[in-house]
């Protein structure tokens, strides 16, 4: 029995009524009449009696030289197609002969033909050696199983179009492009924070630049369990590491990310940014940045989770970016002999007296004293530890105000054991002689 050209049960002896109708159909496609109007894609929609119905591409997979390949069936082109991409990823070894005819997409465009290859292809038992045409393309295009390969190899036509077919092709195509995106830039994909290779910053800071110490800002008790993971994580991964003294101090400010992690961030506006030289440069206008990009077609939006600690400083320019965290003074309360007798004392409860001098003005005081991020409270005064008063009196002492003033000071915001005391000893009696008259 013949049909056309074709003949049944010969060539093709698995062929049913559905084959014998796909050939029928095939055949009418050789003329021009038809021309390519299936060229419809996976976001395609159509409308049947006002309603949407959408169009999914069939995919089928197609074994390829030993490399299993998801094709989209297209009854509207002729040849089998792959995109120069695909091709120089998976068959490369395989040499490009030259095409002598033109093709066009279905919109017309002439398509840019890199040449075409001989491969082999295998499909639920069938094997054969087919054509495979490779062209450039701008963005990334499925592999397309076209006419003449529909010719040669019969798909499985009862199983292509169950949805558990369809589904689980366009999950494993995606599956696989993922995981060979993901081994080609493992290195950029890595968890860890990497470095920029190569290159050290420098800070350089203008003449007569003064070093800035500022205090820590207080965390938000809601977030501090989370701020204090990731300082942990940022010093495991070496972005910063803890120093006994400093000169240079700049407060944090923690930025909570949508994720439930905070971004920990130096405020250094107030300290560092004032001292640096700067090279300027112009500030485009708004008519020159819509000119730049009018031709742009893609955009994207990076988070800039780590900002620039993939920059590796050198040692001088890391003193500059010391930061001072809330957790400076609760691990100086920690370390302190007597203050961390009092924060157990304060948790757990007093005594009815106590013998020991070091404790007795925190005694006298113990039912206004609490614990704040870890540090030690009188009232509001920051219960301040052995190892920071003197950078506290210090502190009080900038600008010479006086021992009237620098109490009054003290009492507003710290407080530690005979401190009216010390600030007397730390500022000079008043001399008349030492002013003009």
């Amino acid at each position: 029995m013949s049909l056309g050209n074709y003949s049944l049960n010969t060539k093709y002896p698995s062929i049913d009524k559905y084959n014998i109708f796909l050939l029928l159909f095939l055949k009418y496609c050789q003329g021009e009449f038809l021309g390519s109007i299936f060229g419809v894609n996976e976001s395609s929609q159509a409308k049947i009696q006002g309603s949407e119905i959408s169009t999914p591409a069939i995919k089928v997979p197609i074994r390829i030289e030993d490399v299993e390949v998801l094709m989209e069936v297209d009854t509207g082109t002729a040849a089998s197609v792959m995109s120069y991409a695909d091709y120089e990823r998976n068959f490369k070894y395989l040499a490009l002969r030259p095409v002598n005819r033109s093709f066009h997409a279905f919109t017309g465009t002439p398509l840019d033909v890199a040449g075409q290859v001989l491969v082999d292809v295998a499909y639920n038992g069938q094997q054969m050696t087919l054509p495979l045409l490779i062209v450039q393309a701008k963005w990334h295009t499925p592999p397309l199983f076209g006419r003449v390969w529909m010719m040669k190899i019969p798909l499985d036509w009862h199983n292509l179009f169950l949805p558990s077919h369809g589904q689980l092709a366009v999950g494993q195509e995606n599956d696989e492009r993922i995981e060979h995106l993901k081994e080609r830039y493992a290195e950029i994909l890595k968890v860890e924070l990497g470095t920029v290779k190569g290159v050290t910053a420098t800070l350089h800071l203008k003449e007569n630049a003064k070093p800035v110490f500022q205090r820590a800002c207080p965390v938000p008790y809601t977030i501090r369990p989370t701020v204090e993971k990731e300082l942990k994580r940022m010093e495991e991964e070496g972005i910063i590491e803890p120093v006994e003294v400093s000169e240079w101090a700049t407060p944090t400010v923690s930025v909570p990310k949508t994720d439930g992690s905070v971004q920990v961030c130096g405020d250094y506006k107030g300290t560092v940014n004032p001292t640096i030289q700067r090279e300027q440069f112009p500030i485009p206008t708004l008519d020159e940045i819509r000119g730049k990009v009018s031709t742009w077609k893609e955009f994207t939006k990076i988070n800039l989770r780590s900002a620039y600690q993939q920059l590796v400083l050198d040692k001088a320019s890391q003193q500059l970016c010391t930061i001072n965290t809330h957790k400076e003074i609760s691990h100086a309360t920690w370390v302190d002999p007597v203050l961390s007798k009092v924060l157990g004392l304060v948790r757990h409860g007093w005594p009815q007296h106590t013998d020991d001098l070091r404790l007795k003005p925190f005694f006298n005081r113990r039912f206004k004293l609490s614990i704040e991020q870890d540090c030690l409270l009188w009232g509001v005064q920051v219960i301040i530890p052995t190892w920071y008063q003197n950078d506290m009196l210090e502190e009080l002492h900038t600008g010479h105000p006086g021992i009237v003033r620098m109490k009054e000071l003290a009492r507003s915001y710290i407080w530690w054991p005979n401190i009216d005391l010390e600030i007397e000893q730390t500022t000079p009696p008043f001399n008349k002689n030492h002013y003009p008259l």
